[in-house]
């Protein structure tokens, strides 16, 4: 179903939550592979989220998906280690970022092949448009579940 809409070159976002799981199954990570090439050319995105980036590094597939990326949001986690991050090639200030500030900083390190910058990713101005970006029940009570026929569901009133 995802390539038909690929192919239709519609506008599409794919979002792969626990991405190391999809990595370490050998059908989806050779899909996936293909996406990251494909994709971009026919109007989709690829989105791809992990709470550990060293779980990608113990997949089949992960060295060779993290260097498919172009652009990678890390957000902080006080949890974790250097060596957690080893794979993406960090430098140390953006160790220092993703170490040094809690996860409460709303904080995100948006890098690709030219560089990184820190970002404010705190969403609290969205107010109750945060739950529908969360999706799930809370979200659908929020828009209705006839979103899908009413392209303008995200204006709540």
């Amino acid at each position: 179903r995802v390539e038909r809409v690929i192919e239709d070159r519609k506008p599409t976002i794919i979002v792969i939550d626990e991405a190391w799981k999809a990595l370490d199954n050998a059908y989806f990570a050779e899909r996936l592979s293909n996406w990251l090439v494909t994709a971009r050319k026919q109007n989709a995105v690829v989105v791809m989220m992990t709470q550990y980036a060293s779980q990608l590094e113990r997949t089949r597939t992960g060295k060779t998906i993290v260097e498919a990326v172009p652009t990678q949001v890390l957000l902080p986690n006080i949890r974790a280690s250097a060596a957690d991050y080893a794979m993406l090639g960090l430098t140390e200030k953006e160790l220092d970022v993703l170490l040094g500030v809690g996860s409460a900083s709303r904080l995100a390190l948006v890098r690709d092949d030219r560089g990184s910058v820190v970002i404010d990713a705190d969403l609290s101005a969205l107010g109750p448009l945060v739950t529908i970006l969360g999706g799930m029940e809370k979200g659908e009570a929020l828009v209705g579940a006839d979103y899908r026929e009413r392209p303008d569901f995200w204006r709540v009133t």
